[in-house]
């Protein structure tokens, strides 16, 4: 086992936690084949605890899956909280809006199923705001996501991007397949943008944090 292999299944054994029915959620999303492209348990434990540090009560969610992440948002919020969430798939929304209604989080989640930047458009368009976006959607657009993002955010909101480390090949400069390209641009244009303070993790595979200022 490598050692970034090992660091991460330490990290998953000792901080990270999964209640029960999200082991159901992750069975269905394998049966399904879509686990690659779901978050981990660190990713997860991770955005728990950004989510409840920052008193968070809306979320939009770019990418649904399998529901998981949407989920993980729903049992966080508080009960006044809700979680939108938007994918274009229509292949597997009734595997996403089965896990919630199994789960009993259907009512707190809205399920767009459309192209991501025009939903973001018409939410910005109704005058939507929002306190933290999730972005794990198509790679190429992480920056006009980003972009509407910002237009719905106040300060203070979070915007967190997945995949951002792309299997720990984007800091290398001999890896150039366009998912590895797509996150350079958008890691470099988030640094350099002063309207937020920004970070990039190593959790998962790889998040970049930025906080509205």
């Amino acid at each position: 086992m490598s050692e970034f292999n090992l660091t991460k299944q330490y990290i998953e054994e000792t901080c990270s936690y999964e209640p029960d029915f999200f082991h159901q959620i992750r069975d269905s999303i394998i049966a399904a084949g879509i686990n690659e492209m779901s978050i981990d348990a660190d990713s997860a434990q991770l955005l728990r605890v950004l989510i409840k540090t920052a008193g968070v009560k809306k979320v939009l969610e770019l990418g649904t899956l399998g529901g998981y992440s949407a989920i993980l948002f729903a049992s966080i919020l508080p009960h006044d909280g809700h979680v939108t969430t938007i994918d274009n798939d229509i292949r597997y929304q009734p595997l996403s809006k089965g896990n919630a209604e199994k789960t009993g989080y259907k009512d707190k989640i809205t399920f767009i199923c459309n192209d991501g930047l025009k939903a973001m458009e018409a939410l910005a368009a109704e005058g939507e705001t929002f306190d933290f976006f999730f972005i794990d959607a198509a790679k190429n657009s992480y920056i006009n996501y980003y972009e509407w993002a910002l237009a719905m955010a106040k300060p203070g909101s979070l915007i967190v991007a997945d995949n951002t480390l792309w299997k720990d090949e984007v800091p290398d400069p001999d890896k150039t397949s366009n998912p590895i390209r797509a996150m350079r641009r958008f890691n470099e244009y988030v640094g350099k943008d002063d309207r937020v303070d920004a970070i990039i993790t190593t959790t998962g595979d790889g998040m970049t944090i930025a906080r509205v200022k």
